[in-house]
């Protein structure tokens, strides 16, 4: 009896037209990530000390990407969503990279 893993990494191994990877047990060829965005996910939102802020990015890839959150260069959360109970010192660009073998 064979390992079912195995067999899907030589399955994926074995595909000769494009690089082929494990994702949670599926195969697949590398699909770079990709923001889903929304029209409404841009612009300005006014808030003061004590309001909440809610930010919420999605993208699709394979391997499924993980989504960071960065404010300039300093990374400030991870997943779908970003919560912050707003301060002074929050106030800047946020921003959302679906992030696997490279980054968007």
């Amino acid at each position: 009896m064979f390992n079912e893993c195995q067999m899907k990494t030589d399955a994926c191994q074995n595909d000769k037209d494009a690089i082929a990877v494990m994702n949670r047990g599926r195969c697949g060829r590398i699909e770079f990530p990709e923001i889903e965005e929304q029209e409404d996910e841009y612009g300005v939102k006014e808030l003061f000390p004590g309001d909440d802020l809610q930010l919420e990015c999605h993208a699709t890839g394979f391997p499924e990407p993980d989504i960071k959150w960065y404010k300039g260069t300093q990374q400030v959360g991870e997943g779908n969503e970003l919560f912050l109970t707003v301060n002074e010192g929050d106030t800047g660009e946020y921003i959302c990279r679906g992030c696997q073998l490279y980054e968007i």
